[in-house]
């Protein structure tokens, strides 16, 4: 429906819900169970049902740039070298759902609990949440393989096995060789001989059941080849007037901005009330209409905010809701001063550990099996198109991070670094994997080399130069093409560096900017770097169980950072006289934190930036009690942008369990 259409019809809106994304669409699905209650679901992209790019799995990465995606870029980053990192998110009914890796990951129980007893945000913690998550799973695996009583099974998000069509053999050596070193098995590597294989077969344990300290192969939002985003499932089954579910109390507004929410002060309560929105109609580049003036909607009863961690505080400090401070240098009128709007921003960094596979089992990217993949999808919607690539998981507590937290207030902390496996190869001459773009050629005569083992060394024939050469920095970073790899992507799931999203001027098509301060905390190289560690070890032990496995060869050798490993062995040859092999190079403090900074990328995992907590503290944006505005009495936020804390996985589902909370929240008081 557009917006003129809906301006001109007798329907009466009593809550509107801001941004189709995950939290958002099971908001609007929820509330609108009621046929007596009149919803109105505001998103800025389209709703695009039979787009190829959402609905196949492998090609997820095709929707990024597009006009599916914000295609935010954060500001420089001091501590990754001065880069930039680009942010896709959602623009499109289902938000991120719609272009993620559809990995199926709740977090640890004991992320909840921290929400609970660490943050004291009452009615969040894992025994509050578990029926939730049962609520929205139809999980599609046998029984025998899953942690059954902890699932469930007649939700409107089918989960499946990311491999159950096409699985890759090094995922399942992968998993044996975790369990075999104890990795993902407890917080500190205690082995649960109830979990894992039998005689060596099998997917691994159940990292959404009992215990996320589990190594195995993924669950995904994917059933029957086919992407299960929350536009899919919640939203375009209820609004086809074709489909004997359609309900016409719930109305989709696509291709619409939200720019401001409405509010007065309520002088009875001593609070504001949004009394509504201002929207724009944009086209599918999310640019605004010519010649179309703003709309403004009004409601009766609710407003809910449910844009994401970027676009919520923009929206909410377009209204006049935030640091009285930014509102102001941007000439925007304060109505409530909320110093936490746009604060506590954190989000999950990888780095890759790469392995060059000698037995070609990486399929993905290959034209014999891209070729293949395509047949065999467009016939029996199985095969290499059904995965987004990541196969097999596992989470685990680093040795500096279980320290820290050896007085924690919960039994056991939750993960900090999380496993992704990801079979890959490289075409052509690009980027190495193990550097991302606009990398900045930087010398390193700053470094301690003091646990290089000079007896390793050798005296060359020629002298070298000892001169930095940034150029010859630079063109490192390309990579002959053809190259067969498997990686393990290395994810701090619990980072402890803060950021903080702010506005770029008051036009609300102006991208704001984005510091999420990368490494602001030094901790979080060293937890990263303890995490490539147990990587090596873990492609290590991989390569002795595949000389007893027929269809692979033990790796190639380890990919390095070959711009850092360049740089280290002319500082080492200056200090002394040597010349060292890569992997002695490797092996240094240097190199490890040096990679770490060079090469970590998002996982695309933001949150934080309306967070919830108790009335009383000055960072709290939203009440844990029913997730409203401090300062207002209907105006609610409900996505990523309320966890105090970031979930120590894919943050997808809990994002829609935080719609779903929200949604009962609301149907509370309608008793």
């Amino acid at each position: 429906m557009t917006a003129a259409l809906l301006l001109t019809s007798s329907f009466l809106i009593q809550d509107i819900i801001i941004g189709g994304g995950s939290a958002g669409c099971a908001i609007a699905a929820r509330l609108s169970e009621n046929p007596g209650v009149s919803v109105l679901l505001i998103e800025a992209g389209s709703n695009l049902p039979s787009e190829p790019r959402v609905n196949i799995p492998a090609l997820f990465p095709e929707t990024q740039k597009t006009s599916m995606d914000w295609d935010y870029t954060t500001s420089r980053q001091i501590e990754t070298r001065n880069r930039p990192h680009y942010w896709p998110r959602g623009r499109v009914l289902g938000g991120s759902s719609s272009i993620n890796a559809m990995l199926w990951v709740r977090g640890s129980k004991d992320d909840f609990n921290v929400w609970e007893k660490d943050y004291g945000c009452e009615g969040w913690g894992w025994d509050d949440l578990l029926p939730l998550f049962k609520r929205i799973e139809k999980v599609e695996i046998p029984k025998d393989e899953i942690d059954a009583e902890y699932h469930g099974f007649d939700g409107p998000v089918r989960v499946t096995r990311t491999t159950a069509n096409d699985p890759c053999v090094w995922n399942y050596l992968w998993v044996r060789s975790c369990e075999a070193l104890g990795v993902g098995c407890g917080p500190r590597g205690e082995v649960d001989p109830s979990k894992g294989f039998t005689n060596g077969v099998g997917p691994g344990g159940d990292y959404n059941g009992k215990s996320s300290f589990t190594a195995g192969i993924f669950m995904s939002s994917v059933a029957d080849g086919v992407r299960q985003h929350t536009g899919r499932v919640y939203i375009n089954p209820v609004i086809d007037p074709k489909l004997h579910t359609y309900r016409p109390n719930l109305t989709l507004l696509s291709d619409t901005m939200v720019t401001s929410i409405k509010a007065v002060f309520d002088p009875i309560s001593g609070k504001h009330r949004a009394t509504g929105v201002e929207c724009v109609s944009v086209d599918s580049n999310g640019k605004p209409l010519p010649r179309i003036k703003p709309t403004v909607f009004m409601c009766k009863k609710e407003v809910v905010l449910s844009a994401g961690a970027i676009n919520s505080p923009q929206v909410l400090m377009l209204s006049g809701i935030g640091p009285r401070d930014e509102l102001q240098r941007h000439g925007i009128n304060v109505i409530n001063n909320l110093p936490g709007v746009g604060s506590n921003l954190h989000d999950h960094l990888i780095v890759q550990v790469g392995n060059i596979d000698l037995s070609k089992q990486t399929y993905l990217k290959t034209p014999g099996a891209i070729v293949q993949g395509v047949y065999k999808y467009a016939t029996t919607k199985t095969g290499l198109l059904t995965t987004a690539g990541p196969e097999a998981t596992a989470f685990f507590c680093t040795p500096s991070y279980l320290a820290k937290h050896a007085s924690t207030r919960v039994a056991t902390p939750p993960p900090n670094i999380q496993f992704h496996t990801l079979p890959f190869t490289v075409e052509g001459r690009q980027q190495d994997v193990m550097v991302t773009t606009d990398i900045e050629p930087i010398p390193l005569d700053h470094v301690s080399l003091d646990d290089l083992p000079l007896e390793k060394g050798t005296i060359p024939s020629k002298p070298l130069s000892t001169n930095f050469d940034g150029a010859l920095q630079a063109k490192l970073n390309a990579v002959p093409g053809g190259i067969h790899l498997f990686m393990t992507l290395v994810t701090l799931v619990k980072p402890l560096s803060r950021g903080r999203v702010t506005l770029r001027s008051a036009n609300p098509f102006d991208h704001p900017v984005i510091d999420p301060n990368y490494f602001g905390n030094p901790a979080d190289v060293t937890y990263l770097v303890e995490g490539s560690e147990v990587a090596r070890k873990v492609h290590m032990n991989m390569s002795k169980l595949a000389e007893k496995e027929p269809r692979v060869t033990p790796f190639g050798s380890e990919i390095y950072n070959r711009g850092v490993i360049a740089e280290l062995r002319r500082v080492a040859y200056k200090r002394t006289g040597k010349v060292f092999p890569d992997h002695v190079l490797a092996d240094t403090k240097a190199y490890a934190e040096e990679s770490v900074r060079r090469s970590a990328i998002t996982l695309y995992h933001p949150v934080g930036t309306c967070r919830m907590g108790p009335e009383d503290q000055v960072s709290t944006v939203v009440s844990s009690k029913d997730l409203k505005v401090l300062g207002f009495t209907n105006l609610r936020v409900a996505d990523a942008s309320i966890m105090p804390e970031v979930t120590s996985g894919n943050t997808n589902a809990p994002s829609i369990v935080i719609g779903e909370r929200c949604a009962d929240l609301i149907k509370a008081g309608w008793k």
